[in-house]
């Protein structure tokens, strides 16, 4: 799962200019040629005929590859973005797989305790679409912002563990832009995926585990156990008719499995291992010296920080 020691920082600038490939300067360029790109795109796919279900998410998708690999290739000079490189597609494999075995774990514990119910099942509940907009566009459109440019960008001037509190915060607020949002529901996929796919990003160095486990969890939570996806679906759209009962507060309600305090659990557990992990191989990023001037009066002078894989 890991890789060999950390040996280059996150994000460093490979332009021709230090600055340019700044993360202060790659991470607004990120935010704006995106947005750019993404309001352009749905008219080129609805010219085109593409379904109105599937020109949004494509749309999204093809405008964060396209931003991504940019400026990692115009501003950084990284030709070959490590963490997304195609020849180490296979770890893909091994997100699919935790992020599966994650959601089935939390949803067998709902369901065990009696906070979620199956009302019978539809196997011939459509798949394709829902597996296109909530695993694969979600998966990379976003792990490529929220870990590939924002935690990276934020990780090299704060440090690993403020990177982390930050972008997974972000994570979670994101959230609440959806139909049946909740504050509680967006705060707990905060401290869940967003903490957690953060962590497993600097642990293994690559796009391709994070997206694979954002995206199995979305497919397996939604259009195969039934329960809503962060607010964005409703329950019992799935193969498994499933639906939340008791609390909401422990159930996750409305807004599915992520607002459970089992879910927290279950990923909290993982971030504790993976926390030892980055320990243990030495992959954690510490502040930058000013930072940690301001944060421990007094303290002597840090060692050289450790240089980290771009993936």
């Amino acid at each position: 799962m890991t890789e060999s020691p950390v040996t280059r920082s996150t994000l460093r600038p490979g332009g021709p200019s230090p600055l340019i490939g700044h993360p202060v300067v790659a991470i607004p360029v990120f935010i704006v040629a995106f947005f750019v790109l993404n309001n352009f795109l749905p008219r080129f796919t609805f010219a085109h005929g593409w379904p109105v279900m599937v020109a949004g998410p494509l749309s999204a998708l093809l405008a964060a590859l396209a931003t991504f690999l940019t400026i990692r290739m115009v501003l950084q000079g990284q030709w070959v973005p490590r963490d997304l490189d195609p020849r180490r597609v296979g770890a893909l494999l091994g997100g699919i797989l935790m992020g599966a075995v994650l959601c089935g774990v939390v949803f067998l514990i709902l369901w065990a305790t009696g906070l979620r119910t199956v009302d019978g099942l539809d196997p011939r509940h459509p798949l394709l679409v829902p597996t296109f907009c909530f695993g694969i566009t979600a998966g990379f459109a976003e792990e490529i912002a929220f870990r590939g440019f924002l935690f990276c960008g934020l990780e090299s001037l704060t440090g690993t563990w403020c990177a982390t509190i930050l972008s997974g915060l972000a994570f979670g607020l994101l959230h609440l832009t959806n139909p049946g949002a909740t504050l509680s529901g967006a705060l707990a996929i905060g401290l869940e995926a967003g903490i957690g796919l953060a962590l497993l990003y600097r642990l293994t160095g690559s796009l391709w585990w994070v997206v694979g486990a954002h995206g199995a969890w979305n497919v397996v939570q939604g259009p195969v156990l039934g329960s809503a996806i962060s607010g964005a679906t409703i329950d019992g759209d799935g193969i498994v008719q499933s639906f939340a009962t008791g609390p909401a507060w422990l159930s996750g309600g409305d807004f599915g499995l992520e607002a459970s305090p089992v879910s927290i659990l279950v990923w909290g557990l993982l971030t504790v291992w993976m926390i030892q992990r980055m320990r243990v191989t030495g992959r954690v990023v510490p502040a930058p010296r000013a930072l940690r001037t301001l944060t421990r009066r007094g303290a002597t002078s840090p060692a050289r920080q450790p240089e980290l894989p771009l993936g």
